[in-house]
């Protein structure tokens, strides 16, 4: 059995649409068998902004609402287990 099976048990997919103005959705999938998992929005500089706990396993996305944040550009994370998944960019028009 190799140490890399579990490499593959979470993906964060690019938010759509990309630019936003009104909202934009993040997918992401997660195997079941996880302890803690979050999306974590930062800006630019790296200050973390806003933190949504993944707390439903059967949740597979995150909506988030233009007027929560200023126009710019942004980071996600998904973060599985105390384990960065992956980060994307996202940009928010207004």
């Amino acid at each position: 059995m190799s140490d890399n099976n579990n490499r593959n048990d979470a993906v964060l997919h690019q938010n759509k649409p990309n630019p936003f103005k009104e909202q934009t959705t993040i997918n992401f999938e997660i195997i079941n068998t996880y302890q803690t998992a979050s999306l974590m929005i930062f800006d630019m500089k790296g200050t973390l902004l806003k933190t949504f706990p993944i707390t439903d396993k059967n949740v597979k996305q995150i909506i988030i609402g233009g007027k929560q944040f200023k126009a710019g550009m942004y980071m996600y994370s998904l973060i599985v287990d105390d384990r960065i998944i992956d980060t994307k960019k996202m940009i928010l028009q207004k």
